[in-house]
């Protein structure tokens, strides 16, 4: 476990990394910090400081000089950012000019941080200025790799809240980042080993918050080094539903222990945000422009594997652009319509995916209708022009009816692989009829294609819904009282599912009956997430358990000025005939 913690910290960035995750050990050792490193502020040497007991128990004030990877010598001499002119800063600047008062008869501790090696080229220069410098109230410390990682395990990490059963979950989802449904796999295992301790107390809670953010720290940036982001990422989805079941019995308390994992949920988020964004900003977006070159990239000749694939990345896509609607939605003035005009870069992005990877015209599986609902959700919440969107629902509906009657690759119930990788077994009507005994695909298309005022496609549905799948059931899925307890991290079967729903030529009375029953949405309201304002973790949470997003996410971004009329007053409006 050491070994792996001095490679995790050897690799860090000062910026945004090491300097981030220093001030959350100290308070976990007992310091108090007195601020956080900033970006574009005057420094004047001190990256961040703390109070806390040195050694013998003497309170002393720390000041951090942080810098990434191993100590050389042209790091130490480097002008005018290297070490030994920031510590010039510190003691000509800083201890002259910002101590504040309550704090200057306090002893003083100069630590040098890096994630790295102490090398022995630059150790007799380290060495002669430490003697130089060092007073009877002022002295330094060298606070290299293998320093940090004891401090993390004896602090943070400590044998006594990391028990030998999780350290083996941890350091084999790290070592198996290369197969990333393994390491995923343990990652879970740690999780799940995680949100039992955190059972016992409040105590036991902010260590597991504090243990699962480092865990998926490392996890990040093992996986960066190695160039393969796919286990991190999903581990995030993990982490941060996690992260929240762990506060929910705290929220609205004003306790120090509800405040610091309320912080936790916070940087658990950021951290989510910034692996998602690594991922599709270096491995995705740059080709999403380009004809079929992320199906591709999948690497299979299996059309079913580059399907799965691309719509669950379709999810990825569009779960991320939906934190950068909350980050707009929190904005103002100019910021806010800085991050509106580069979402509305970003969901061009993601129709251009869809438009270049034609597999994504027509999932197999009826239940990735989540994963299309997250992305004409994220699309309305930004509002662009439609005829991206437009032309992906009219696709799809044409595609749904085409891959039904040519008995080709057509969606349907099926979840197990093994399945699905044979689909269609038969081209009899029997083995259709039970394959495609329900959807929630149709009735979101149905929805989408009104308010696109696709007649067109209307009519395609319409004459499904006689016809091929006259048989089938429309339905979709919303939240009741027992939702809340199982959603964020799995339990029992909870939700209340909409049946037989009315798929017309005119698709009104669609809309009416599904805009009526989100009307009561006591149940999705009552969401922890949804009540704290956090409507992305929701989003997420439904997507983790494969779940279709209940309408109360998204009819609202559908319903005209003064709503859809009520049910019974549209209920008999009929289909033509004709489609």
């Amino acid at each position: 476990m050491k070994l792996l913690l001095r490679d995790y910290l050897g690799s860090l960035r000062e910026r945004g990394e090491l300097d981030a995750i220093l001030p959350d050990l100290l308070s976990g050792l007992g310091h108090t910090v007195l601020w956080r490193p900033g970006i574009g502020t005057t420094q004047n040497g001190v990256d961040f400081a703390s109070v806390g007991p040195d050694a013998t128990g003497r309170k002393t004030l720390y000041l951090y000089v942080i810098k990434s990877g191993d100590l050389t010598r042209a790091e130490w001499s480097a002008s005018p950012q290297g070490v030994q002119a920031s510590l010039d800063e510190v003691l000509y600047v800083f201890l002259k000019t910002r101590v504040r008062p309550e704090h200057r008869d306090l002893p003083v501790a100069i630590c040098i941080c890096f994630g790295g090696d102490y090398l022995e080229p630059v150790q007799q220069l380290v060495t002669g200025y430490i003697d130089t410098h060092t007073t009877a109230t002022l002295r330094y410390e060298i606070w290299h790799g293998d320093h940090l990682a004891n401090l993390l395990l004896t602090g943070v990490l400590g044998d006594k809240l990391l028990p030998k059963p999780l350290q083996s979950s941890f350091q084999k989802a790290v070592a198996m980042l290369d197969e990333p449904d393994v390491a995923i796999h343990h990652f879970d295992g740690l999780v799940r080993q995680l949100l039992d301790r955190a059972k016992a107390n409040d105590k036991a809670r902010l260590a597991a918050m504090r243990q699962l953010y480092i865990a998926l720290w490392i996890l990040f940036v093992w996986a960066r080094d190695l160039d393969n982001l796919q286990a991190p990422c999903k581990a995030s989805d993990l982490a941060v539903l996690a992260a929240w079941e762990i506060n929910r019995p705290l929220l609205g308390k004003t306790t120090k222990a509800a405040k610091a994992l309320a912080k936790g949920v916070d940087e658990m988020i950021r951290l989510h945000v910034q692996i998602s964004a690594h991922f599709l900003e270096t491995k995705i977006l740059p080709h999403v422009g380009k004809r079929n070159a992320l199906s591709l990239a999948v690497g299979s000749r299996d059309a079913i594997d580059v399907n799965l694939k691309l719509f669950d990345l379709l999810g990825q896509i569009a779960v991320h652009g939906l934190w950068r609607v909350f980050l707009m939605q929190r904005a103002t003035g100019e910021r806010r319509e800085i991050i509106k005009r580069d979402l509305e870069g970003y969901v061009g992005k993601m129709f251009a995916f869809i438009e270049n990877n034609p597999t994504l015209g027509l999932p197999v599986k009826d239940e990735h209708a989540t994963e299309i609902a997250l992305a004409l959700l994220l699309w309305s919440g930004v509002g662009p022009d439609a005829e991206a969107a437009s032309a992906w629902v009219h696709e799809m509906a044409g595609r749904l009816y085409y891959a039904l009657a040519s008995q080709v690759a057509y969606t349907c119930q099926l979840t197990d692989y093994a399945e699905l990788a044979v689909h269609p077994i038969a081209n009899d009507e029997d083995y259709r009829r039970e394959v495609t005994a329900s959807s929630t695909l149709v009735p979101l298309l149905a929805c989408w294609a009104y308010v696109l005022d696709d007649h067109v496609a209307l009519g395609v549905l319409a004459k499904l819904k006689k016809g091929m799948l006259s048989h089938c059931t429309f339905q979709t899925w919303m939240p009741d009282a027992d939702t809340e307890t199982s959603l964020w991290v799995g339990g029992p079967s909870h939700g209340v599912a909409l049946s037989d729903l009315p798929i017309t030529q005119t698709g009104l009375p669609l809309l009416a009956l599904m805009a009526e029953q989100a009307a009561d949405g006591e149940a999705f309201n009552g969401l922890s997430a949804v009540r704290s304002g956090m409507w992305p973790l929701a989003l997420m949470a439904f997507r983790a358990q494969r779940l279709p997003i209940p309408p109360q996410a998204w009819i609202p971004n559908l319903a005209p000025e003064g709503g859809f009329p009520p049910y019974a007053e549209v209920a008999h409006l009929e289909d033509d005939e004709e489609a």
